[in-house]
């Protein structure tokens, strides 16, 4: 079981959970840091992947040379579970707007994902 993908959001979640309990407003501007810091990421890894994939379109090679690893199911559920519980922990301190960009960003990029897997799998 590789839990890769829940090591950053596992980050940010401990460090809004420590910023809540501690009352330190240190600790939370460093979490929204951390947010922005994923919402552009999100930004920038949702274009890459529909332009590689509009790539995959125009090309014309039949070579498969990206190798498509499985996914775990845990890890996917674990992964979206941090993020929700991120995201509920940013609206409770006050970090509303911060919140549900993170929330828009992150379900786009799931869904950019999700479609183009399902795509790709039907023309296999």
């Amino acid at each position: 079981m590789k839990l890769k993908p829940c090591i950053l959001p596992l980050i940010l979640f401990a460090i809004l959970l420590a910023s809540i309990i501690t009352q330190n407003n240190y600790l939370a501007n460093i979490a929204m840091v951390m947010a922005w810091l994923k919402i552009i990421l999100f930004v920038v890894m949702s274009i890459f992947v529909f332009v590689g994939y509009a790539m995959s379109l125009t090309s014309k090679s039949t070579d498969d040379w990206v190798k498509q690893e499985k996914t775990h199911r845990f890890s996917q559920t674990l992964s979206v579970l941090i993020h929700v519980a991120s995201m509920l922990l940013m609206a409770s301190m006050g970090w509303i707007v911060t919140s549900i960009v993170y929330a828009i960003v992150y379900a786009f990029l799931m869904l950019l994902v999700t479609v183009i897997k399902a795509i790709s799998n039907q023309k296999d």
